[in-house]
């Protein structure tokens, strides 16, 4: 199963706009190899970071590298995060995968999902999110929707 990252419009504006308004001001025309590759990685990074799961392994990627491979039997908890710390994730409504090794960060598009197919694969995972609770107000979603 592939999910790709969900994308915040806070995010993309900060992103996006740092680029668009520096763009602008050196002009197009003035386009070097540097901005090309800086453009490339940026493009890469919002369209192609994707969660998979595969063969009881969660591999975390970003266009054709593989970042991440942890273990699902390996997985103890999932919990909801804001953190804003730089991780595999274009959003900041996150999911933080607790391990025996260490932590990750990220953010697929299709969480529910997401979750009950790494349960599956190992029903011993502890889940603290509760989509009810994260529902419940029309500012509430409009918040989580931006994130």
């Amino acid at each position: 199963m592939v999910y790709y990252s969900r994308r915040s419009w806070v995010l993309g504006i900060f992103l996006w706009g740092i680029i668009g308004f520096s763009y602008y001001h050196v002009g197009v025309d003035r386009l070097g190899l540097l901005d090309f590759f800086i453009l490339s990685f940026v493009s890469i990074l919002w369209f192609g970071l994707r969660y998979e799961i595969k063969e009881g392994s969660l591999l975390i990627k970003i266009g054709p590298f593989k970042i991440y491979t942890i273990s699902i039997g390996e997985i103890i908890s999932i919990n909801r995060s804001y953190n804003p710390l730089s991780s595999p994730a274009v959003s900041l409504k996150r999911i933080k995968i607790d391990f025996k090794k260490s932590s990750v960060l990220i953010s697929p598009s299709k969480e529910r999902d997401f979750i009950q197919n790494l349960k599956e694969i190992n029903p011993d995972i502890y889940c603290g999110i509760s989509w009810k609770e994260e529902n419940e107000s029309i500012l509430a979603r409009f918040v989580y929707s931006i994130l």
